[in-house]
């Protein structure tokens, strides 16, 4: 069972996020925004990711975008998203072979970037919201960079 609520997650995720926009986005032309997570590794395990290329969209991997493990002005993780993120990298690591906790979790993540992409959308209108687990083969970077990216206005 997941050491935290989900609903808990999910709202320190958003309520994360919009403060990194409402910072970066003063700053950067965004056109693409990412949690980006890993399992196992040392701190920080979790950050925002942020492209601001001018050449076009921001591609489904992270790896290539300008600030692809932050290092933005904005991007700092809060303490309780950072500490949230403690406890689920334990839960992802005690079934790491399987994949199933982390598939977990990254669905609350999921969930939470839909939040915060209709919130930033009208502001945002070209910006790629998406998210990455470090060892996400590409079918997986592509399958949710798709779900959370479906409609576009």
């Amino acid at each position: 069972m997941i050491p935290l609520p989900p609903e808990r997650i999910k709202e320190e995720l958003v309520k994360n996020s919009d403060a990194v926009l409402v910072k970066a986005s003063q700053k950067y032309d965004i056109n693409g925004f990412a949690y980006v997570f890993e399992v196992g590794q040392p701190e920080p395990c979790f950050y925002f990711a942020l492209n601001t290329s001018p050449n076009g969209e921001a591609a489904a991997s992270t790896g290539e975008w300008d600030y692809p493990a932050g290092g933005f002005e904005g991007s700092s993780v809060s303490d309780g998203l950072r500490d949230a993120y403690s406890e689920l990298d334990a839960y992802m690591m005690e079934d790491e072979d399987s994949k199933d906790r982390i598939r977990e979790i990254q669905a609350i993540f999921c969930s939470a970037m839909k939040v915060i992409r209709g919130r930033w959308l009208e502001k945002l209108g070209t910006c790629i919201f998406t998210i990455n687990e470090c060892n996400d083969d590409d079918q997986v970077i592509q399958e949710i960079y798709e779900n959370i990216n479906e409609v576009r206005t």
